[in-house]
């Protein structure tokens, strides 16, 4: 048998080997939760108001639970997607990714982050839709529009419809891989352009209907503003993610080109001649709402304020939508009322043929 003492010898010689294991254990541990305070520390520091926690979805949620192989059935954390759709920091939660067509069609029936922005576009599609037969079987019969005018009217709703149903195409189907997305996100950037083409063009149609020298003058140089925005989009290079903003700077620069034919209109009639104390007010409203949403969509505001707590509803790009569709709804009825006005020659509001119901 071994002597007492050289048993307690090689006891005190095990507990001196274990020790260290575990005083490096805790000092890991202790590094790790110092870490985890001071994380939190600075995000309060950045975020003061804590928000509460919302019922969003999780990387949990299953969208086909019986596909056997997990290419896009569950939503993804920011960190877990490729980069090619890490396009904004602040949404962190509630991504598809490599999706089937299939399970892209299914998604629009669950919730994750692109389900308020499929939504809102694909509503306002069938509601403007619905605007469109409503002008061409009756309001534009009633106030007498002749063949020039129908079409012009005809052809604006008619883009705005296509617009937002391309918009819905993009955030469906932009998931099932990286060819895909940069084609989709190209088809939606000219939705983009044709919206607000339709929008600036028509105000050039209307606000010069009787001045064909001018009308033909800026709608020329709004197309060729509006090649320029293409052919940014579809360049091998200007196309890449790392220059959106330089193509936002074109894109924003049309909108400001609006306001040269927009101050000629004033001028041309004066400030005291009826149609612009009608009509001007709706005209500038029509800036204001393109200048609130670009500065929205481009700051990604709020969520640049409280990243994580917007994923799936309240976001910037959602409320982009929002103020897209008010901008479309508005501007098709000031169409309406420039057409009105220049088919009676009076800006009588209560003398129109067909009300005006925005």
């Amino acid at each position: 048998m071994e002597p007492a003492s050289h048993r307690k010898q090689v006891a005190r010689s095990d507990s001196s080997e274990s020790q260290p294991e575990s005083d490096g254990s805790t000092s890991e541990n202790d590094a790790s939760s110092r870490s985890d305070v001071k994380g939190s520390m600075s995000s309060l520091r950045c975020f003061p108001i804590s928000l509460p926690g919302m019922p969003f979805a999780t990387s949990a949620t299953q969208l086909s639970p019986t596909r056997k192989k997990d290419r896009g059935s569950r939503l993804k954390i920011y960190e877990d997607i490729p980069k090619w759709l890490q396009n904004n920091h602040f949404i962190r939660d509630g991504y598809l990714v490599h999706c089937s067509a299939s399970e892209c069609i299914q998604s629009i029936w669950h919730w994750h982050n692109e389900t308020l922005n499929i939504w809102t576009h694909l509503l306002g599609f069938f509601f403007l839709l619905g605007i469109f037969l409503y002008d061409v079987y009756f309001r534009l019969p009633l106030i007498g529009a002749n063949s020039r005018d129908t079409w012009a009217c005809i052809l604006i709703t008619g883009t705005y419809c296509f617009t937002l149903l391309l918009s819905s195409i993009y955030h469906t189907f932009k998931c099932m891989n990286k060819k895909m997305y940069y084609l989709l996100l190209k088809t939606d950037v000219v939705g983009i352009g044709m919206s607000l083409s339709a929008t600036i063009m028509s105000g050039t149609y209307y606000g010069f209907h009787d001045n064909e020298f001018w009308q033909t003058f800026y709608l020329t140089c709004e197309i060729i503003i509006l090649s320029i925005i293409y052919f940014v989009t579809f360049h091998p290079v200007m196309g890449q993610p790392q220059f959106e903003p330089q193509r936002n700077v074109v894109i924003a620069s049309y909108v400001l080109f609006a306001m040269v034919p927009t101050a000629h209109w004033v001028m041309l009639n004066g400030l005291e001649s009826p149609i612009i104390q009608f009509l001007l007010h709706r005209v500038v409203m029509v800036f204001v709402h393109a200048g609130v949403a670009l500065v929205i969509f481009a700051r990604r505001f709020p969520e640049c304020l409280y990243p994580g707590t917007m994923d799936c509803i309240g976001a910037s790009h959602q409320i982009w939508h929002l103020f897209v569709i008010l901008a479309k709804l508005w501007w098709h009825e000031t169409g309406f009322m420039f057409l009105q006005c220049h088919l009676q020659k009076s800006c009588d509001k209560d003398a129109f043929k067909s009300p005006v119901f925005w």
